[in-house]
């Protein structure tokens, strides 16, 4: 019997007794399957437990086959994660079929991300077919599933190509640190109505259609001349208000002289882009600002910008790469480089610095002076350091 039939019986009981409930139950790896003959229950409970769903392919069976069984379920279903484990071949064959069965009654669904755990080798060719079942209103893809090899390309596009109303797009590399640029042509007229991206630059400077980009991040790798982006942000300039910029250099221990540093390639982004409201830039070369004079010229890099309000900057460094031993990035005091920043660029209001232990500090202007005064955490978050 469908559980918010209103011809049964049951009486409903308050909603206080259905809350914590709900809030002692695991909803990211152990779905609750109760179906109680409550309208309460339907409408209060189970699309708190049903609207987020998050499973891996270690425990992914339990929900597809209660979703087959109940497709009334999948109606409630509209953010969807999995993250794939090791398997064998013929396991993940398995593993798209019946994950393939249980998307198409998510009818609803808004917003879908895929990943490899540790371990996992997965291209997007061998899993994405599985989700050929998804809604066709996708809003949201976020997509860290590799795809290094022209078939995953391919695929991806396809996937893409169906789901036109999707306005935001992740898609991060695995490395980018070691990430050797393509050429990557994305055909019209995919990914023509984005608002937000995160990519490798090689996607970003792929696109044939220019979308009215809001907020973008790109990961640049080391063998990256700046300059292929910098061409191309030029062309989303006028919606372009928030810009993420991660960047690796070939060694981090070269000389000034023998890089391009950070002060520089902001500058070239005043350039294209001079209207950004927030600027984050994570590179390598911030570990050569250790003089006065060099922390000077990077903040007057920033004051090309005349409605930045918000800046981070640090030190690239990706989650999967190993961390290089801690050193003090400016070798001055963190307050003394936040009021730096906050006395020279009036229109800035909240500024994010790097430490030496590679941790960050977010300060923000007191009042109408530049005084810093060291916040817990930003409240806009660089679209670098996003969930």
């Amino acid at each position: 019997m469908h559980p918010h039939d209103p011809t049964h019986g049951s009486h409903s009981l308050p909603v206080e007794l259905y809350r914590p409930i709900a809030r002692f139950v695991d909803e990211k790896n152990a779905l609750c399957i109760l179906c109680l003959a409550s309208k309460t229950w339907y409408t209060e409970v189970m699309p708190s437990l049903y609207g987020s769903v998050s499973v891996s392919t270690g425990n992914y069976l339990d929900w597809c086959n209660t979703i087959i069984e109940k497709p009334f379920l999948g109606e409630l279903v509209h953010s969807f994660s999995i993250i794939f484990l090791p398997k064998r071949k013929r396991d993940i064959n398995y593993l798209v079929i019946r994950l393939a069965l249980a998307l198409r009654n998510l009818i609803n669904l808004e917003t879908l991300a895929i990943s490899n755990g540790e371990g996992c080798e997965i291209t997007t060719c061998q899993v994405l077919p599985a989700f050929v079942a998804c809604s066709l209103d996708l809003r949201r893809f976020d997509c860290q599933i590799p795809w290094p090899y022209p078939s995953d390309i391919m695929t991806l596009f396809a996937f893409l190509e169906r789901r036109p109303g999707i306005t935001e797009f992740y898609c991060e590399p695995e490395h980018p640190d070691l990430y050797t640029p393509r050429e990557v042509i994305v055909p019209v007229p995919l990914l023509a109505n984005l608002t937000h991206l995160s990519c490798s630059v090689d996607l970003f400077t792929g696109l044939t259609v220019t979308p009215a980009l809001e907020s973008l991040q790109v990961d640049c790798g080391a063998g990256v001349e700046p300059q292929l982006l910098l061409s191309t942000l030029i062309r989303v300039q006028k919606t372009l208000r928030n810009l993420c910029l991660r960047r690796s250099t070939p060694s981090p221990f070269l000389f000034a002289s023998e890089q391009i540093l950070a002060g520089d390639v902001v500058r070239r982004i005043a350039e294209g882009v001079p209207m950004l409201h927030s600027l984050c830039v994570h590179d390598d070369s911030m570990r050569t600002y250790v003089r006065r004079s060099q922390l000077d010229d990077l903040v007057s890099s920033f004051a090309q910008f005349p409605q930045l309000e918000i800046i981070s900057c640090s030190s690239y460094a990706h989650k999967s790469t190993v961390l290089i031993p801690p050193i003090d990035p400016f070798a001055l005091s963190p307050i003394e480089v936040a009021g730096r920043f906050l006395g020279a660029l009036p229109s800035v209001r909240t500024v994010t610095i790097p430490v030496w232990d590679r941790s960050q500090l977010c300060y923000a202007r007191s009042g109408v002076s530049s005084s810093p005064v060291l916040g817990t955490t930003c409240e806009e978050t660089c679209l670098g350091c996003r969930p």
